[in-house]
């Protein structure tokens, strides 16, 4: 597939790659997600779709919430408490 994992438009990308596997579908069985073309094609894209939202999740540092309580947790530790309160 030549899309872009990171285009502008959400819904380009959701046009342009669908599921292949529909009711109406002829070829449509209990196992034909196993050996569809089609579908493993598409199965193969959103996988690398997938990866590249997880690289870019985990790219990104700590929220300010974990900031704050990381901090509290630093203060905790110098100040002799081992346990929350």
């Amino acid at each position: 597939m030549s899309i872009s994992v990171f285009t502008n438009s959400a819904a380009e990308v959701a046009a342009a790659v669908e599921n292949p596997c529909r009711q109406d579908c002829e070829r449509r069985c209990a196992g034909c997600h196993a050996k569809c073309e089609a579908y493993l094609e598409y199965q193969a894209y959103r996988q690398t779709v997938y990866a590249a939202r997880a690289k870019a999740e985990a790219m990104k540092g700590p929220t300010p919430g974990k900031q704050a309580r990381l901090r509290q947790a630093g203060r905790e530790k110098r100040g002799g408490y081992r346990h929350r309160r």
